[in-house]
């Protein structure tokens, strides 16, 4: 037996010799078609075989031991179409090139289109936040707190903490006005146009890349812009296999756990992405803990013009509230009170997405992408209301012995079910010097809401839990329409033209219940809205721009009627009930003139950018701007208003490569004329300010951020310092009813740990906050004459390990 195997192997051994002689070896160099630079990372691999290799840092591969025979070679890089050679091998080896030509692949690089600004062509203010950026700050907090150190935007959370509900402001505008889109699929909620970042738990750790736009953005960033566009775009699975557990804990309780994989590209084709986490925390106010599950799946099919991939993510979300202020004698004994303490005060949703996105280059010049959404959020806050008026609650008064109840404390669940479908076709076109791009956007989108009372302390015996007091449905659809052209005017002048269309059709349908009349009424709005720029490249180093812009938006639903109260009526002029007559509403749509001009500077290791804006806007909507026939404070408009300021951000790279940024913003925003009606302390009527010329509230005159890292190997480190000015909570520009301006110090460290085990890496990821342990607030409101304000995390920490096979 031995003898016959030794023979086998010596057999074995000659025929392995022989096959070696008359083996080559495939060699070879891949490059970019466009500045023929060597790729890194290219796959090649040999058809019906499993022979293989990739492209080392020059560009170069070998595959070796090849039999003779005829063979095809195939060559992929996510980003670059597919590429295919025939070769024949004898007894020699062979050397091969490739050029590829680059694709624009879905989340994997911010490309050159009309989706993004781009640098020196654009005429637009805009900041990008690179994968790394991004890496580096995020530990588990939500996405605005991922832009607070952009100039001109103002970013916090209402817990304090970076979890729970959280907002981003641009420029004095609120979250309303500032446009959000993942994967070119907007994001701010169709009825009050707010984003509800905490209805996507963790979907900061799928983010590719952020550009954030100040100031009217392109059609192509959405239609209700008015302030600046946040575009989000996510990643895909890229070109390596991995699977990546993290865990995280830090202050207040708070944990995250996150698993993640990546396929690579398979069979030259596909490639899926998928993460699954659970992020918990207490909170740093009482009562603000957050419970939260979410996953993100992605696949993608590439053939060699043709995209497609398919994304699902969500994941039920529960927070406590933490949305009411306390006041400043509150903050000396307990910054961290909170007046709700009813357990059960809880925000509960689920808000799946679903996006295909499909996208054909059949020319270099040519491509044609096109978007199917589905949202569909449902869930309900809970509350305690203590001293409710039965009637408010369509629930009559009624006798026990001898004392008749009007009034007792309840709790009421407030409950929403919406579903909106969505397509964004695009055209991109590059014709001669005309790069020109036409496209859309179409929304249907339905809701359904009703009010429960799920318990009373007394209650008629006629009325059972789960009473609905309000039902309501409300359709609204859109439909927009937009030509935008980037014209090379000469090689260092460009010329940014956009034209859109939309028109917005709203539906309100109410139930009649009790003193519910059963509204209906139906809004429609038009609006046409130009831009136009000019970029000049003065050198290499120096652009300047400068462009005018024109935006419009119609009102929030509960502008026009607060649809759950039973003592609102909807704000129209004229009513007849009896006929169904609703005409004249007394909200009128905004518009906002935007002139806009920068500088922008680059030169070895020096980048700088300088730019500045005067915003006109014309019927501001604003929380106490008119009065009705009878005399009520209602939400109206400012009749003129100014949002105009500067904005600066240079980064530079210092001796021992040590990165030095500093960016900052002064924004000087007033109302021009504008009549403010408020309410006597007795509400005994209303009274009148006149605010022309005051501060708008709630956002800082100044604001500035500096910072400094360093990578030593496998350790990174760096120190952040934002300052925030004096910011106003009402209207009236008392120095009373004002936050102090205040400084933060945050801290971040990275280490890639030795390779103790093999193929698993290691990394370690330190986050302080507030290292100083500054005491400051973040916002607030005030509420018959006093000030509320929302406190900021004491310092704070959160550490991470993350594994990855």
């Amino acid at each position: 037996m031995l003898r016959k195997t030794l023979i086998h192997l010596i057999l074995f051994s000659v025929l392995l010799c022989f096959t070696s002689i008359h083996a080559a070896i495939i060699r070879g160099t891949i490059i970019h078609a466009t500045d023929k630079t060597p790729i890194t990372g290219a796959n090649i691999v040999i058809a019906s075989t499993n022979m293989g290799s990739s492209t080392n840092n020059d560009g170069e591969f070998a595959i070796n031991n090849i039999p003779p025979g005829n063979y095809e070679l195939i060559v992929n890089h996510i980003g670059f179409k597919v590429a295919k050679q025939n070769v024949n091998i004898s007894t020699h080896d062979v050397q091969v090139s490739f050029t590829l030509y680059p694709r624009i692949i879905e989340g994997q690089q911010i490309t050159v289109s009309a989706l993004r600004a781009e640098n020196r062509k654009s005429p637009v203010a805009f900041t990008d936040l690179t994968e790394k950026e991004i890496d580096d700050k995020y530990w588990a907090q939500e996405i605005p707190l991922l832009l607070n150190d952009v100039p001109g935007v103002y970013a916090y959370s209402y817990t304090g903490s970076g979890l729970g509900y959280s907002e981003v402001k641009m420029r004095g505008f609120d979250a309303t006005r500032v446009g959000v889109t993942l994967n070119d699929v907007p994001l701010n909620d169709p009825l009050d146009h707010i984003t509800y970042f905490y209805d996507l738990p963790d979907i900061s750790a799928n983010v590719q890349d952020i550009q954030v736009q100040r100031g009217v953005a392109n059609s192509l960033y959405g239609t209700g812009a008015l302030a600046g566009s946040v575009n989000i775009r996510t990643e895909s699975a890229g070109n390596e296999r991995y699977l990546r557990y993290t865990a995280g804990t830090g202050s207040y309780n708070t944990r995250k756990h996150t698993i993640a994989f990546g396929s690579g590209l398979v069979d030259n084709t596909y490639s899926f992405y998928g993460r699954f986490s659970k992020v918990k925390t207490d909170g740093y106010r009482d009562n603000s803990w957050v419970d939260s599950w979410s996953y993100f799946f992605s696949a993608s099919r590439y053939d060699e013009n043709f995209t497609t991939t398919v994304n699902l993510f969500g994941g039920p979300m529960k927070a406590h509230f933490a949305w009411e202020g306390i006041t400043k004698e509150e903050l000396e004994s307990n910054r961290r009170l909170n007046y709700d303490t009813y357990k059960g005060a809880a925000d509960s949703f689920n808000q799946p997405q679903y996006q295909l996105i499909n996208e054909w280059t059949p020319t270099d010049n040519f491509k044609l992408t096109s978007t199917l959404f589905h949202v569909k959020g449902d869930g309900y806050y809970e509350q305690l209301k203590s001293g409710e008026n039965l009637t408010e609650y369509n629930m009559s008064e009624f006798s026990m012995g001898n004392t008749t109840i009007s009034e007792t404390d309840l709790v009421r669940q407030k409950w929403v079910d919406k579903s909106q479908y969505g397509w964004i076709p695009r055209i991109e076109y590059i014709a001669g010097r005309n790069n020109i791009s036409m496209g859309g956007e179409f929304s249907i989108f339905k809701s359904h809401h009703w009010g429960e009372v799920i318990w009373a302390n007394q209650m008629s015996p006629e009325i059972q839990p789960g009473h609905i007091y309000y039902k309501h449905n409300i359709d609204k659809n859109s439909v927009a329409v937009y030509i935008n052209d980037l014209f090379e005017i000469t090689p260092d002048l460009f010329l940014k033209a956009d034209l859109q269309f939309q028109h917005i059709a709203f539906e309100f349908d109410q139930e009649k219940i009790g003193s519910f009349y059963g509204h209906n009424y139906e809004l429609n709005y038009n609006f046409l809205t130009p831009r136009l720029g000019l970029n000049y490249n003065i050198n290499k180093q120096m652009n300047i721009f400068g462009n005018f812009s024109v935006a419009k938006r119609e009102p929030k639903d509960g502008d026009i009627y607060d649809a759950d109260d039973t003592g609102a009526i909807p704000l129209f002029r004229t009513i007849n009930l009896a006929q169904g007559i609703y005409e004249d509403p007394y909200i009128d749509a905004e518009t906002l003139y935007d002139f806009e001009s920068g500088f922008g500077y680059e030169f070895e290791q020096t980048r700088f950018k300088l730019n500045a804006y005067w915003m006109d806007f014309r019927n501001e909507i604003v929380a106490t701007g008119g009065i009705t026939d009878d005399g009520y404070p209602i939400y109206g408009n400012a009749e003129k208003s100014v949002h105009r300021g500067i904005e600066v951000e240079m980064k530079h790279l210092l001796p021992a490569q040590f990165l030095f940024s500093l960016n900052g913003s002064y924004n000087d925003s007033y109302f021009v004329d504008y009549i403010e009606y408020l309410w006597n302390k007795d509400y005994s009527g209303n009274i009148q300010k006149d605010r022309s010329g005051n501060t708008i509230a709630s956002f800082p005159k100044v604001m500035m951020n500096a910072g400094i890292s360093k990578s030593l190997g496998p350790i990174s480190a760096s120190l952040s310092l934002q300052h925030v000015g004096k910011i106003f909570l009402d209207n009236s520009q008392n120095n009373e009813l004002a936050i102090d301006p205040h400084n933060v110090v945050n801290f971040t460290a990275h280490a890639k740990l030795p390779h103790y085990f093999g193929p698993l890496h290691l990394s370690l990821s330190v986050h302080v906050n507030n290292l100083l342990d500054e005491k400051y607030e973040l916002s607030g409101y005030t509420w018959d004459g006093l000030g509320y304000y929302i406190p900021a995390a004491e310092r704070n920490f959160f550490v991470s390990l993350q594994s990855q096979l």
